[in-house]
Parts: C-alpha cells; structure tokens; sequence
C-alpha cells in the first residue's frame, strides 16, 4: 500500500486537481502515523513483559522467521518486532569462550543498536533512490526503557523469492534475476556505490541485502528489498598504534570526505568493505578509499562488527 501511493505520485499528472494531489498525500500521512502508533504500542509491551515468564506473556516469541540477529522475535498485526541485542554466535564451555556478533567475547547491545539505526539510514537511502520498481517495507525504530526494538511491515516473502543477495551470512549469494540486478544498479548509482564480486556473481550492494520476486495478485512481479544495515561503506578499524583522541579526529575527519562525496565524485566501495563477504584473490590488501596506512592483510580483515555509519 506505501509502494502503491508513493507510485502515484510519482506516476501522476495531477495538473489543476490539487484535491486530487492532496489526498494522496493525507492517505500517505496517515498510513505512516498508523503503522508507527500501533508499533510503539505493541512495542512497549513486548518490552515491559521482557522478564515476565513464557507462559504469561501477551504477545510470545515466534520461531519460524528466519536470522539468528537480534535473538527472539514477535509479529502482531503484520509487524514483525525485533529486539536491538547482540547475539551469541559461538560458545566453547571447555574452554569456556563466547564469540558475540558485535561484542566479539562479551555482548555489546550498544552496536547492536547502532545496527538497528543504520538499517533505517539504509532504507531512507534506498527510498530516496527513487526506483519505482523496488519496493520495501514500513520501518520504525522505538526505544523505551533503555531498550530498542526494530518493527517492520509484513511482505509477502517466501524462503523461494530470494533472487539477489544472501540470507545466510554470503554461504550462497544470489543476482539471478536481470530486472532485480537492474533495479539495485540503478539505485547504486544514485548513492554513488560501485558493484564488487560477492561469491560467484556480481552485486551493486552489500551481501546480506535480500531482494526478493514475489508475484501479485494478479500475476505481476514485485520486487521487494529488505535488510539494510550495511548499505553505505564502513569506518575502517582502528589502527592499534594510535591513541583514541587521534582516532576520533580521523574519524569525524573520513566522515566529511565521504558525506561530500556521496552523489559525486569516484564511486564508493559498498558495505562489504572489512568483511569476508567480499574476499580478494590470495596476497590482496583490503582497503576501503582510506590512506595508504589503513590496508590490511588479507587474513587479518575485520568482521561485520566494524561496519557502523559514521555518527
């Protein structure tokens, strides 16, 4: 429905009708101060029943939706709810060692929110993009109680519509569809992203987007992105040998040469600079459009932990 009203306005020629041209914009206003009200709503009570036991809760986790992020998750009213919290990976009780998705050995919650908050500075990026074919789901973030969950809109999405990206960490990377691969070209080259090779195919985005072809009701395919958390480049790690004074100044220093680069200049690297998602023929360095002293060997590259917007 947001797809739908957003096409008509892109698509219309309202001329003289203003009223006409009104509507649409009101029936749009509206959709989203529903979708967010009945989000923080049921949110909030997902969050205030946090430690209340299984049995008691009003709305219980679900196990069929896929991902291991963010660990249990809740749908009401085609909304999938999702917790903002590191997830354990790994754990070796011999050796007693964990290994945390951003914490590495411990759980750091506060990267896992600061994912959650660029997955929507991913989706307003695609959004603005202005593609008409693609489509994607009503987001909102809401904090209470020193808590953050993510909501998102129910799509129609099966575990055989993936035609672009990976749902499994990159173990099996999918561009098999050329309207799809189309699509995601034409919005990388509004956010000035150049496509790199990720498994045995070539994208125009991170890995772990997923988008996916889903026929309509009445048999059209609809293309559908989702996952956004990694659309823009990454920080590169710290180097050891400088201090944190010196790393927050070259920090806040690369975030304005690449936010004045963004829609201009030399195409940026995607978000799967650092990872494995992305790896280089065997004695290749791994950079990022840092200085000659930010490369790193091959077998000492970073994990996703360190893709993080600059703040």
């Amino acid at each position: 429905h947001l797809m739908l009203l957003c096409n008509t306005l892109r698509g219309a020629s309202f001329g003289s009708q203003q009223k006409d041209e009104l509507d649409v914009y009101e029936k749009l206003s509206e959709l989203a101060h529903d979708f967010v009200h009945t989000a923080k709503l049921y949110a909030k009570i997902i969050i205030s029943e946090r430690y209340v036991p299984l049995s008691q809760k009003t709305i219980k986790p679900v196990s069929y939706l896929p991902g291991i992020a963010g660990g249990e998750k809740y749908t009401c009213q085609d909304i999938i709810f999702k917790y903002a919290h590191d997830t354990i990976l790994t754990k070796d009780d011999i050796l007693c060692q964990e290994q945390w998705m951003y914490g590495d050995d411990h759980a750091d919650d506060e990267k896992a929110m600061k994912a959650a908050g660029n997955e929507l500075r991913g989706l307003i990026h695609y959004f603005g993009a202005d593609v008409p074919e693609l489509h994607f789901p009503l987001f909102a973030l809401i904090d209470y109680r020193g808590f953050r969950m993510t909501a998102v809109s129910w799509l129609p999405l099966t575990s055989d519509s993936l035609v672009y990206g990976s749902n499994n960490g990159g173990k099996t990377v999918f561009a098999s569809d050329s309207k799809m691969n189309a699509l995601m070209a034409k919005a990388a080259t509004y956010m000035n992203l150049k496509p790199h090779r990720a498994g045995n195919v070539t994208l125009y985005s991170a890995a772990d987007i997923e988008g996916h072809r889903v026929r309509d009701a009445d048999g059209k395919w609809m293309y559908y992105v989702i996952d956004f958390g990694r659309v823009m480049p990454p920080e590169a790690p710290p180097l050891a040998h400088t201090t944190f004074t010196e790393q927050r100044k070259r920090k806040l220093d690369k975030s304005r040469e690449k936010s004045s680069a963004f829609h201009e200049g030399p195409p940026l690297d995607v978000g799967d600079g650092y990872t494995r998602f992305s790896v280089p023929s065997s004695g290749d360095s791994v950079d990022s459009d840092d200085s000659p002293d930010d490369t790193y060997d091959i077998e000492e590259m970073a994990d996703p932990r360190w893709v993080f917007y600059k703040q």
